[in-house]
């Protein structure tokens, strides 16, 4: 774009993400309010101590592993 002498219109390239996270998802956050699927306040000891809820974030630790290792595999020299 710079060679074609558009400077300015390059910059706006790098303005997306701060747009987005400062002024378009708040702005979002406005519109739509709080999330009322949440768990309330007082649930917060009975879901830590869940089995269930605890395993839930360890699984997806174990499958981005599981990828990196399988990635690692597949690019390994033989």
């Amino acid at each position: 774009m710079n060679q074609l002498g558009w400077y300015p219109a390059s910059q706006v390239l790098f303005w997306i993400g701060p747009i987005l996270l400062y002024v378009v998802m708040p702005t979002l956050d406005l519109r739509f309010g709080a999330d009322g699927r949440n768990p309330p306040d007082e649930a917060t000891q009975r879901l830590e101590d869940d089995k269930y809820y605890r395993s839930a974030p360890m699984s997806s630790s174990r499958s981005i592993l599981s990828l990196i290792l399988a990635a690692l595999t597949f690019v390994a020299p033989t």
